[in-house]
C-alpha cells in the first residue's frame, strides 16, 4: 500500500499592537493528530529601519504554550523562522509571535513605528 500523504497547509494573522510597544501576531487553526510546524514572522517593509526582537510561542488555545528562542529581526520585508517544532495535538493551535525591545537609531520606539504591516506565516505539516 502506497504510504499516506503528508498535508501541509499556510495560515497567517496578523500583527496587532500588544500591551502599547510591543506588537503580537496570532494565528489559530485546527489540529489534530501529529505535525511538523514552521513559524514565521513576515515583517513589514520599512528598510530596516526599526530593529527588535521576536519570539514564536506554540500552544492549543486555552492551555500554556511553549516559548521558543528570541531572534533579532528587522522591518525590512524578510520573513524569519521563529520556530520549527513537532507535537501531537487535538483541537485548536494558537501560534503567537511577540516583537518587542524596538529600536530606531539606538533609542526605543514603540515596535508598531515599524513592524504594524507584519504578519505571522506558520506552515503546518501532517
Amino acid at each position: 500500500l502506497p504510504a499516506a500523504a503528508q498535508q501541509t497547509s499556510t495560515h497567517t494573522g496578523r500583527c496587532e499592537v500588544h500591551r502599547n510597544d510591543q506588537m503580537r501576531c496570532a494565528v489559530r487553526f485546527g489540529l489534530v493528530g501529529n505535525y511538523q510546524q514552521t513559524i514565521s514572522l513576515v515583517a513589514a517593509g520599512g528598510g530596516g529601519a526599526v530593529t527588535g526582537q521576536a519570539q514564536g510561542w506554540m500552544s492549543e488555545c486555552g492551555v500554556a504554550g511553549r516559548a521558543g528562542g528570541v531572534v533579532d529581526v528587522a522591518s525590512n520585508g524578510r520573513t524569519t523562522v521563529l520556530r520549527d517544532s513537532s507535537g501531537n495535538g487535538l483541537g485548536f493551535a494558537c501560534p503567537e509571535v511577540f516583537i518587542f525591545n524596538c529600536r530606531r537609531n539606538g533609542q526605543p520606539v514603540a515596535c508598531s513605528d515599524g513592524f504594524t504591516g507584519s504578519t505571522i506565516r506558520v506552515q503546518f505539516r501532517q
